[in-house]
């Protein structure tokens, strides 16, 4: 299990109420949760309702199509779980304002506790300062070995504590003389404190003032700075082997007082021995029972060398009977699910979401291509289609519509519609005084008609007479 945050993952759901919620599938231009998850892993998730104000951030598990809504961080639910109604919602992963790392108005980080699988890395001067800030007070706490690994480390600190019984300086030094000069130098006094190789020995450049005990080399001012080298032997005779030989020889345990060796009694051994196992003996005749002893020594037997017992040895046609009566009666349902898993509806729906037609190889029933679609289509004609809403053209239809129809009906082109108003203006261009009164005298010539023959003349002035009578009333 992993906490995940991934771009772009959104898919819709139609879940009602406060429980998990049942993915159903990816909004086009994003990825599906399986794509980015796998089952068991956490993700920071929001759920949007698309038609009414509910809204839920929070943390989730996601298992086989299905978001467990884990932890809520806020929602329209004054931050606790919503009841969502009927209707489609958005869920999609997000990084929720909560669990965003950001800087403050100071280029400040605030965060709690960081986790990082590789480098925390800063500048050529990386400072830790724990609170309060920019005083050298606080504590800080490595919760385990500390490495530095540099050319200088200096401690600035009043007091140092080291909880260590030894300290060891010249680590990795391959022999002494590698080691020659390590110790301690006291700054300012010039004090040193160091290793001399050479003497295999401590060498210091200031006075030592102290009791010593032990071996004194150098200037000697009393009794104090000789050994009994230096002493003949009075009424404390010298040890030597001899001496201590023929005492010891006289003694035995009871002129010893007992200490921390204790005295041997049957008491003191029965308690010992209680406490005691074949782990705290040295291996004799009586080998200790190993695995690999055991292997050996298994390897060399058969079931030759049992007796048959309740469990009865293997036999063609004690297996063959056996097998058959017992497997008639098992299913699936008795085995363990391994590798193969079991076909559910829930792993076939969390497998089939994501997959699309380009999944599937081309049967019978053809993709859907622009070329085959254009060369169907060149093929067919009004003919091939049913009749829907927008009908066929026939005769019949045309005259129906034509006869229900007027010139109202008709945006008005080159053949003007007929008023009173252009009718009394075309009269009015072409009856004039002269024309009327040439008409009523005969006397109209050539030019006045304007080359008209005499049929033409006739009708046009029968229609100015009728047209000069409706004018005038």
């Amino acid at each position: 299990m992993a906490l995940v945050v991934k771009d772009r993952v959104k898919e819709t759901a139609t879940t009602t109420g406060t429980g998990a919620v049942t993915l159903g599938g990816a909004v086009t231009g994003f990825e599906s949760f399986s794509s980015a998850l796998a089952n068991s892993d956490t993700t920071y998730y929001a759920i949007s309702h698309r038609s009414a104000d509910e809204w839920e951030v929070g943390l989730g598990t996601y298992n086989a199509g299905v978001l467990t809504r884990t932890t809520i961080l806020e929602s329209s639910n004054s931050d606790s779980a919503v009841s969502f109604t009927a209707g489609t919602k958005d869920v999609f992963i997000t990084l929720p304002a909560d669990k965003a790392v950001y800087l403050d108005a100071n280029d400040a980080l605030s965060t709690g506790n960081i986790v990082t699988t590789g480098y925390i890395r800063g500048p050529a001067s990386f400072t830790i300062d724990p609170a309060a800030h920019g005083d050298d007070t606080g504590t800080l706490i490595v919760a385990g070995n500390l490495q530095v690994d540099g050319t200088t480390t200096t401690v600035n600190s009043t007091n140092l504590s080291v909880s260590d019984l030894n300290i060891t300086v010249a680590e990795g030094a391959a022999n002494a003389g590698a080691a020659n000069g390590a110790g301690l130098t006291v700054d300012g006094a010039n004090a040193t404190f160091t290793y001399d190789s050479s003497n295999d020995r401590w060498a210091m450049n200031k006075s030592l003032a102290t009791d010593l005990v032990g071996n004194v080399t150098g200037t000697v001012s009393s009794i104090s700075n000789h050994d009994t080298g230096d002493l003949a032997e009075g009424s404390n005779l010298y040890y030597t082997q001899a001496r201590f030989n023929t005492a010891f020889t006289a003694k035995s345990t009871s002129d010893l007082s007992e200490g921390s060796n204790l005295y041997f009694t049957s008491g003191r051994f029965d308690t010992d021995f209680s406490a005691k196992s074949t782990t705290n003996l040295t291996e004799g005749t009586n080998l200790y029972y190993t695995q690999g002893r055991f292997n050996t020594a298994f390897t060399a037997k058969s079931t030759s060398d049992l007796s048959e017992g309740t469990n009865l040895y293997y036999t063609s046609t004690r297996a063959n009977t056996d097998f058959d009566t017992r497997l008639a009666t098992k299913s699936t349902t008795n085995l363990s699910e391994g590798t193969n898993l079991y076909y559910t509806q829930a792993r076939f729906d969390s497998a089939f979401t994501s997959k699309s037609t380009t999944n599937l190889s081309e049967g019978t029933n053809l993709y859907y291509t622009d070329s085959r679609f254009n060369t169907a289509f060149s093929s067919k004609s009004t003919t091939n289609l049913s009749e829907g809403t927008n009908l066929y053209y026939t005769q019949a239809r045309f005259n129906s519509a034509f006869t229900a129809k007027s010139t109202s009906d008709l945006s008005e082109g080159t053949n003007l519609y007929y008023t009173t108003a252009r009718t009394n203006s075309a009269i009015d261009a072409r009856v004039t005084t002269s024309y009327v009164t040439n008409l009523l005298s005969g006397s109209l010539d050539a030019d006045t008609l304007e080359g008209d023959d005499k049929a033409t003349i006739l009708a046009t002035a029968e229609a100015s007479a009728l047209a000069l009578s409706i004018a005038l009333g």
